[in-house]
């Protein structure tokens, strides 16, 4: 349901984005005030597209910034370490009482976020100052907890994300898949992921760059844990819809959440009722979630950045190699 609230937001997308921003927004019950974007001589284009004044440099917007959000669909080079004072920004947007929400990882390294982004300012570190929006463990069945504490420990997890592109990177399906793993099982030992670039003729062998920004396209991985557990993965942008599926194998027998919730227990029979609920659009989902931010609500424990990130680059890194790669290794290398 729209809000009917208003908040004022700054925005900063892809021209492509302009849709499912208004989506958004109508969803959150935002009002645009200034829009940019990341593709040089397109940030009036979009800035007249939403009614809102002509932003051209993100971290002077991010400077400008006076609403209650500042909303980033698409960063561009943002928080890849291209540019110094980005982490900066952030931090001092944040300490005027903006609330950043970005639908992509800021930032998008392991390196990066060893270089600027854990350094407090404040006492805050700036990567703790964006949130990000979007996410498996964000989905309310997740956020249960007497789910979960009636469910217990998963041994083997299956996670699936899926969008279009201008509902974003392959990169932000993955960070959202990869968090929830640790969330609900810790930090696997090694991770095994294979990549299909989107309109691959067959026979044909693509791999994928080194950052989580601007990949494109599928990915398969699998997660090994040291004590036996295991979970898998599938996630793509190229999947005609927005989608997102999990579930959890366990002592609690097995459960599975997506537009609904299903849980058979252990002895066979059904603890919840099989309860479907209209599958939401891709805005109406990150509308509500940012009204939640917005409200105080955050998915606890809060992020742990470094595992996340050095778990998606392990699975990059293992698109290259074909091997399975350790992301502790990733993590040392990266001095996080």
């Amino acid at each position: 349901m729209p809000s009917t609230s208003t908040r004022r937001a700054d925005v900063w997308l892809a021209p492509e984005q302009a849709p499912l921003v208004r989506e958004i927004a109508a969803a959150a019950g935002l009002s645009i005030g200034r829009a940019g974007s990341p593709l040089r001589g397109q940030s009036g284009g979009v800035a007249a597209d939403l009614g809102a004044v002509v932003a051209d440099d993100l971290r002077a917007a991010l400077a400008a910034a006076d609403g209650e959000l500042f909303l980033i669909t698409d960063p561009g080079d943002f928080g890849t370490g291209q540019e110094d004072g980005e982490a900066e920004a952030i931090a001092a947007a944040r300490a005027r009482g903006v609330r950043i929400v970005t639908l992509e990882p800021v930032p998008a390294t392991p390196l990066e976020l060893a270089h600027a982004w854990t350094v407090p300012v404040d006492g805050v570190r700036p990567a703790e100052s964006v949130v990000m929006c979007g996410t498996l463990a964000a989905c309310p069945a997740l956020r249960d907890g007497e789910f979960a504490s009636s469910f217990g420990a998963a041994r083997t997890l299956n996670v699936c994300a899926w969008s279009r592109p201008e509902e974003g990177t392959l990169g932000a399906r993955l960070w959202s898949a990869m968090d929830l793993v640790r969330r609900l099982m810790g930090e696997p030992e090694t991770v095994d992921a294979a990549y299909v670039a989107p309109g691959r003729a067959r026979g044909l062998h693509a791999l994928p760059a080194e950052s989580l920004r601007g990949l494109s396209g599928d990915m398969a991985c699998n997660c090994r844990f040291g004590d036996g557990r295991a979970a898998s993965i599938t996630v793509s942008n190229h999947a005609a819809a927005w989608g997102r599926s999990v579930t959890m194998l366990g002592e609690g027998g097995r459960a599975t959440i997506g537009a609904g919730t299903e849980w058979i227990g252990a002895d066979g029979k059904s603890h919840e009722p099989g309860r479907r609920s209209r599958a939401a659009s891709a805005g109406e989902e990150l509308g509500a979630e940012i009204r939640r931010v917005l409200d105080g609500e955050t998915p606890e424990p809060p992020v742990d950045h470094a595992a996340v990130l050095a778990m998606c680059h392990a699975a990059l890194l293992s698109c290259r190699t074909g091997q399975a790669e350790y992301p502790a290794t990733i993590r040392r290398m990266a001095g996080t």
